[in-house]
């Protein structure tokens, strides 16, 4: 499989593709690289800091206890849009409360997203708690893909309804400007 490694510093390029140890090595990144897709096209796991975490336990006024530990998710575009995100959280309690914040989340943009038609494209969106961490996925087809894409261009536009009219047969001669007639005005100076 090819592999690409994207960083902001020469170091950490040369570190990945050294014969050192490799993330997978790693026992947190290990385990976590066990619940993604790793045959899909695009793929990545990722620990979250702590600024993230504790913020989420606020924004839920300590409802989630403990923030996420880590992301992973997935992504296949090849014949329309495959999505997976997962959130790893500390404890299966927490990711049962914050299935129950996202449920109403997604609840509160099915209703927005009917304003723009894409009340059933939101609905594809499927949620679940598998023991720890949880789901969010979409399989979306091709017309998905482009429904969604001709909404946040702006919709398609109104068709049309009249044809143009069509040219007269015989135009009349263009009028000539001030001026610019033949035998108009004078080319000498009268004293």
């Amino acid at each position: 499989a090819d592999t690409i490694i994207l960083s902001t510093s020469d170091l950490y390029v040369n570190e990945a593709l050294s014969k050192n140890k490799k993330a997978s090595d790693h026992p947190e990144l290990a385990a976590w690289m066990k619940l993604v897709n790793r045959n899909a096209p695009i793929w990545a796991v990722g620990r979250v800091s702590d600024r993230v975490k504790q913020g989420l336990v606020r924004v839920t006024d300590g409802q989630i206890k403990a923030g996420p530990t880590a992301f992973v998710g997935s992504a296949d575009l090849t014949d329309g849009a495959k999505l997976e995100l997962a959130a790893v959280m500390a404890n299966p309690d927490d990711a049962k409360q914050l299935e129950s914040q996202i449920k109403a989340q997604l609840a509160m943009l099915v209703m927005v997203a009917q304003a723009k038609s894409l009340g059933p494209l939101v609905q594809k969106v499927k949620l679940a708690v598998e023991g720890n961490a949880v789901r969010i996925r979409a399989d979306l087809a091709m017309d998905d893909v482009n429904h969604v894409l001709s909404m946040l261009d702006g919709g398609a536009p109104p068709p049309q309804d009249s044809p143009p009219a069509n040219p007269p047969a015989n135009p009349p001669p263009p009028i000539p400007s001030p001026g610019s007639a033949a035998g108009s005005g004078s080319s000498g100076s009268s004293q």
